[in-house]
């Protein structure tokens, strides 16, 4: 009976530690010290009769090891960021007593303290709305410490410009638009936000999606916002045959202009070096303005042959034109004296050739509209010879 009852001690006191190690439950420890009072009643007489080695012993307390349970549930990572429209990620790893740990993500129950903004299923966020959540982790009526979800404004994808393919005419401008495809499945217009690069910068300048061109030829133009990069829209600006029109008539008139002054200048030089003889040299003033009178009369179909005695010649003129006075017969002797005589001639003499010289073209242009005049005009310039001398 003695060591009966020792048994029976051994055996409550390990039913004790079990408990302790939470693998029984007390209503367990009940049912189980009323076995152990049940078999001393039975075995009692036997223990009486001298069969001292029955003894109880159980076998988990010699040789099974203590059972692991689980003490806490941690989340994994603890704080995660996402664009609206895109998904994450979190795992659930629970931590034994004996400092083991186990991935519990797809058996662990899940919830989001915010499942407007963001929701999970088995580990898996799915952004919904922007804001911030809450995710826990429950395994075996243990809960994890909250992680944190903040949805965040939607992440640019990709960028569309339109027209992908565009002909401009270089006196026109032509405007792009760039839209931007974000990860919340949503298109916008980011024209006023998009950086613009070209390959070809002499061809085209563009600003906020206006095209404007700057010579003809062909450009490719990128839109570039937050590290994305459309692809390319290719442009050729092309010139109108109306602007071809209007270039040339503006080329040729400027280089009509051109030629003019560059011509009048060359005769307003040579004038004002035939003015420097009055003074210097009277005789030859004389002799080169007689010439140069010759090579106006030519303009005028009047040329002067070689062979024609210079008065012959000034009859012929003035019976033309009806010189009165014999004017132009006058200013021939002038110059025969000149070329000639061997008297000096003084200034005074040049003066009067120079009056001779001036009434002369007067009476020549009096004789011709405006438009012929003009043209006369041109080739006086073109071959260089004055006309009036003041």
């Amino acid at each position: 009976s003695g060591a009966l009852n020792s048994e029976a001690k051994k055996m409550q006191d390990y039913i004790v530690v079990l408990q302790d190690k939470g693998l029984i439950f007390p209503k367990d420890r009940d049912e189980l010290a009323k076995e152990i009072e049940q078999a001393k009643s039975v075995l009692g007489p036997r223990f009486e009769e001298g069969q001292d080695d029955l003894v109880f012993t159980p076998e988990e307390e010699k040789t099974g090891p203590s059972e692991k349970k689980i003490v806490s549930i941690r989340v994994e990572p603890d704080y995660l960021r996402l664009p609206l429209g895109e998904n994450g990620e979190l795992a659930a790893i629970g931590v034994y007593s004996d400092n083991s740990q186990e991935e519990v993500t797809e058996t662990a129950q899940w919830r989001s303290s915010n499942a407007g903004a963001a929701g999970v299923s088995t580990g898996k966020i799915s952004s919904i709305a922007m804001g911030e959540a809450k995710i826990y982790a429950r395994y075996h009526d243990i809960e994890s410490a909250p992680a944190f979800v903040t949805v965040e404004q939607p992440r640019l994808i990709s960028i569309i410009l339109s027209p992908q393919h565009s002909q401009v005419s270089i006196l026109d401008t032509l405007f792009l638009k760039a839209e931007g495809n974000f990860s919340d499945s949503s298109r916008r217009d980011i024209t006023s936000l998009v950086d613009w690069e070209l390959d070809k910068q002499n061809i085209i300048g563009v600003k906020e999606g206006r095209v404007k061109p700057g010579m003809f030829g062909e450009a490719k133009v990128y839109a570039v916002y937050s590290g994305i990069k459309s692809l390319p829209a290719d442009i050729k600006v092309i010139v109108p045959w109306g602007f071809l029109i209007t270039a040339g008539i503006c080329l040729l008139v400027l280089g009509l202009i051109i030629i003019f002054s560059a011509l009048y200048f060359i005769t307003e030089i040579k004038k004002k070096k035939l003015k420097l003889y009055i003074e210097n040299n009277p005789k030859e003033f004389i002799i080169r303005l007689y010439e140069n009178m010759r090579g106006i009369l030519t303009i005028f179909n009047l040329s002067y042959e070689n062979h024609i005695p210079p008065l012959s010649y000034a009859a012929t003129v003035g019976s033309r034109y009806y010189l009165q006075e014999g004017l132009f017969l006058r200013f021939t002797v002038r110059f025969e004296e000149a070329r000639y005589s061997r008297h000096i001639l003084q200034r005074n003499d040049a003066a009067m050739a120079l009056d001779d010289y001036n009434r002369l073209l007067e009476m020549f242009f009096g004789h011709h509209k405006h438009i012929y005049l003009y043209r006369k005009y041109w080739l006086a310039l073109f071959r260089r010879i004055p006309l009036f001398i003041s």
